[in-house]
């Protein structure tokens, strides 16, 4: 998602991408958006967005595969997914998923050092 929300911008220098994440207790999911300033998106190429293969990129571009792969696991983990954009606006993509909490069959090996806060750096 990130990536098509980087590549489709006009101006290097006013690229802007929001990540947002968070967790609903009221219906115990959790979502990401991500959100960009560019070049937004007609109506029919919205609709289209999650083909395998529909691109706007000229040939060797782009693959068209980033956006359809996201959708096909939103969709294997009973998620919701949907974008709204405006030509011209910018595009907002926002995942929903259930939260399922599950016990850890063994504690992660994880690798690096700590920051300050006890927090692991990777």
């Amino acid at each position: 998602m990130l990536n098509k929300s980087y590549t489709e911008q006009d101006d290097e220098d006013k690229k802007t991408i929001w990540v947002r994440t968070g967790f609903n207790a009221t219906d115990n999911t959790c979502f990401i958006e991500v959100e960009d300033n560019g070049i937004g998106m007609t109506k029919t190429e919205q609709e289209r967005c999650f083909e395998p293969f529909y691109t706007k990129k000229q040939i060797g571009e782009g693959a068209g595969l980033g956006l359809s792969i996201v959708f096909g696991i939103v969709k294997a983990s009973a998620g919701k997914i949907s974008i709204k954009s405006r030509k011209g606006s910018g595009t907002k993509i926002e995942v929903i998923l259930k939260a399922e909490a599950q016990q850890l069959l063994h504690e992660p090996e994880l690798s690096g050092a700590t920051d300050a806060n006890g927090s692991y750096a990777t």
